[in-house]
C-alpha cells in the first residue's frame, strides 16, 4: 500500500572530519573501535543476510576479490588520464563561477 514510511537512521562518523582534524583528541580509540565493530551498518546487514541464508561468507570473499580487481583496473585507467588544469580546482565548489577573494589569494 502507498503509506508514508518513517526511517530513523543513526550514524557514527568513524573517521576524522578532515585531514586537519584529529578526532582522537576528543574521543577514545576504544569508542571508535566499538562502534566500528558493533554498530557498522554494513556488517550488521551482512550478518542479517547470512542469518537468513541469503548470503554466504564464501560468496562474500569471492565477490570482494572480484570487485577489488574491477576497482584496481578503474584506478589504473583513471591514473592514465591527463590531469585537469589548476584553474579547474575550485570550479563548482562554492556555488557559482566566481572564485571568492580568499581563494584568489
Amino acid at each position: 500500500e502507498k503509506q508514508p514510511t518513517l526511517i530513523e537512521a543513526l550514524t557514527y562518523r568513524i573517521g576524522h572530519h578532515s585531514t586537519s582534524d584529529d578526532s582522537s583528541a576528543y574521543r577514545s580509540k576504544s569508542e571508535v573501535a566499538g562502534f566500528k565493530q558493533r554498530d557498522n551498518p554494513v556488517t550488521r546487514f551482512r550478518g542479517y543476510l547470512e542469518n537468513k541464508g541469503y548470503w554466504e561468507k564464501e560468496k562474500d570473499t569471492e565477490t570482494r576479490k572480484e570487485l577489488r580487481g574491477h576497482i584496481l583496473k578503474a584506478f589504473q585507467a583513471a591514473e592514465k588520464k591527463p590531469k585537469p588544469p589548476i584553474s579547474e580546482l575550485f570550479k563548482d565548489v562554492l556555488g557559482g563561477d566566481e572564485i571568492s577573494w580568499n581563494l584568489k589569494e
